[in-house]
């Protein structure tokens, strides 16, 4: 059995949590703060968001399964760092194109946990400029766990 998925939490350009910020603090990034909103919605809904980093414990906890297994990969939203070879450069876009999407399609979500209409596109239109222009140098973590059936 395996099972890969994205964390919500973004990491910086030296792979370390971001911290929530305001606007106009050093670091901020709209990107960070669109993904934290989310986040915490997807949280107060009951959504089982933390599941890249619990999968190899409820993997464990099973008795039919043994030999588990879990490996982090960071990857870069978009092709930004300058030592990418071309594979690397190639899910940087792609990854980056997915959280564009991902960002466009956030409207509801936000909405229903009380934004503001203008808040919201305010978000999702600096979020999207910033990951366009290469400006948010952040990593998204991938968690990938595995295991053997007995």
């Amino acid at each position: 059995m395996i099972s890969g998925d994205g964390d919500m939490q973004l990491f910086d350009e030296w792979q370390q949590p971001l911290s929530y910020l305001e606007e106009g603090a050093p670091g901020f990034t709209w990107t960070h703060r669109v993904f934290f909103a989310a986040y915490n919605a997807m949280k107060n809904r009951g959504g089982s968001i933390d599941t890249p980093s619990m999968c190899p414990s409820w993997l464990r906890s099973i008795d039919a399964y043994t030999d588990v297994g879990w490996h982090k990969v960071f990857i870069p939203i978009g092709p930004w760092p300058q030592t990418a070879d071309p594979t690397e450069r190639l899910t940087a876009e792609m990854l980056r194109d997915d959280c564009l999407r991902y960002i466009a399609g956030l409207t509801p979500l936000l909405l229903s946990e009380g934004y503001l209409p203008e808040s919201v596109e305010m978000m999702q239109r600096e979020a999207s400029a910033e990951l366009r222009s290469l400006r948010a140098r952040i990593y998204s973590r991938w968690a990938f766990a595995w295991a053997v059936k007995k």
